[in-house]
């Protein structure tokens, strides 16, 4: 639990916002510019996203890869779909978490499509020992 403004506050398990990491490039699977829509605000910002085989982090900038303005465990994701129907924009891609959901929009459906490939195969990867632990 964190204190902000005074108040405690216990970030959303999906999200790791308080860890802050630094991204070694050498993890760096995929990294570019996608839409983002705010959490509170609900406006669509360009960021700076950065997928290694653990996270997918936004940057206010590119080629930032520490102090991300969002990080999303990959190993806390539970879905990931097209979201067109629900951003009304094409290109969009929804990550999911059990706290929260992401809405990202890509700057084509070639580009789409690439993040949604490359994000898809780690969360199968991370998926993979938790049905093994639940065969056993």
């Amino acid at each position: 639990t964190f204190v902000a403004r005074g108040f405690p506050f216990e970030p959303p398990s999906g999200v790791r916002n308080m860890v802050r990491p630094t991204i070694r490039e050498e993890d760096i699977i995929l990294q570019g510019f996608l839409l983002k829509e705010s959490r509170y605000l609900s406006l669509w910002r360009a960021r700076w996203f950065v997928l290694t085989p653990n996270m997918l982090c936004s940057f206010k900038r590119q080629g930032e890869y520490s102090n991300p303005t969002e990080c999303i465990s990959l190993a806390e994701c539970v879905a990931m779909v097209g979201a067109d129907h629900i951003t009304g924009k094409e290109n969009s891609f929804a990550v999911k978490t059990v706290d929260r959901t992401f809405l990202l929009i890509g700057p084509s459906a070639q580009e789409q499509r690439r993040w949604q490939a490359h994000i898809s195969k780690f969360l199968l990867m991370h998926r993979a020992p938790k049905i093994q632990e639940e065969a056993e």
